[in-house]
């Protein structure tokens, strides 16, 4: 089906859609929950983290903050 030449599809960066993600699913707390969501880690590999910290500092959440430090333990995400 055509999108009509008036709408826009927005389409969130890989390190806005984990954040989205981790911040709406706070049942996922410890590095477990985290290890269970089998993120590729190829994919992980090519995260911007200076934009993913930019990024998080607008969110101004310390539980996302938790979440997204113990996501980058268990990925070993340099």
């Amino acid at each position: 089906m055509p999108v009509e030449p008036s709408r826009k599809i927005v389409v969130a960066e890989l390190e806005k859609a984990i954040l989205d993600f981790l911040y709406i699913n706070h049942q996922y707390r410890s590095e477990k929950d985290i290890e269970a969501l089998r993120f590729d880690r190829t994919v992980l590999n090519t995260v911007d983290n200076a934009k993913l910290y930019s990024y998080l500092d607008r969110f101004e959440s310390r539980a996302l903050n938790e979440r997204i430090f113990k996501m980058i333990k268990v990925y070993a995400i340099s």
